[in-house]
């Protein structure tokens, strides 16, 4: 019996509910993706690796784990920060540094609650990720998350696939402190621009329009133009009034308009 192709394979409905499952909670590992939808764990074994030979996901192991993602959609690093931010340390201390860069290894330990040898573990993995600048200060050291944005993005855009009162809170606060930006929409030529923009180029495009209908009627030749001559200007042949400041720098009068 011949393999099942890339479209056969989302036949079952099981294998659709598995795919729906990881775009919306990316880089769980097999054991929590089988308990959230409480299949066995080498039934979902079976589908995902179905799933993985197709491409409708791709996968990421460490240490043992394998983690999984959606085929598209996702870069690099959004995988590498989600990879780390799904175990509990790392996501602890990713949020509170963001809220409080700079913050040394005895607050964080405080803050976070976990152990030093175990803070200092996790501090590595981030570090190892470039995710983690440590300045010395003395006898001590102040911690900050490179790239924070995006870190913070991660967390936010998956806040509710972590299941985590401290990520809620973390995700509460960051958005009180950086709003999200204003809505953005496809322009036309397949770029994004909000509302904003889109309501200043609208309002540029019609006064070039109200421009080139001014040129148009000032240019308008009267019927002695049929014998080649243009009608006058001017009492001395200058531009109307007022045609002037339509004038665009470097662009000709139409030739009818001549003298």
């Amino acid at each position: 019996m011949p393999p099942p192709t890339k479209e056969k394979v989302l036949d079952l409905e099981v294998r659709q509910r598995i795919v729906r499952c990881v775009s919306e909670n990316p880089g769980l590992h097999l054991r929590a993706l089988a308990e959230r939808l409480d299949l066995p764990v080498s039934t979902m074994e079976y589908h995902c690796y179905q799933l993985v030979k197709t491409d409708h996901l791709v996968t990421r192991e460490t240490g043992g784990f394998k983690a999984f993602y959606p085929a598209e959609g996702m870069d690099r690093r959004d995988k590498d920060i989600l990879y780390l931010v799904r175990q509990e340390g790392p996501r602890r201390v990713a949020a509170h540094l963001l809220l409080h860069p700079g913050s040394t290894p005895k607050e964080l330990k405080e803050a976070t609650g976990l152990s030093g040898p175990t803070l200092s573990f996790h501090l590595k993995k981030l570090k190892a990720a470039d995710l983690l600048h440590e300045e010395p200060a003395g006898r001590t050291k102040h911690l900050t998350l490179l790239d924070e944005e995006r870190v913070a993005n991660v967390l936010v855009t998956y806040r509710t696939s972590f299941l985590d009162d401290v990520v809620d809170a973390f995700a509460g606060t960051w958005l009180e402190l950086h709003p999200p930006r204003p809505r953005r929409k496809k322009a036309k030529g397949g770029g994004e621009k909000d509302v904003v923009e889109q309501a200043i180029e609208a309002a540029e495009a019609r006064t070039d329009a109200d421009r080139e209908a001014q040129r148009a009627h000032h240019a308008e030749p009267t019927p002695d133009a049929a014998d080649g001559q243009a009608a006058p200007e001017g009492a001395d042949g200058a531009a109307p009034a007022g045609d002037a400041g339509h004038e665009e720098t470097g662009k000709q009068r139409d030739p009818l308009a001549r003298q």
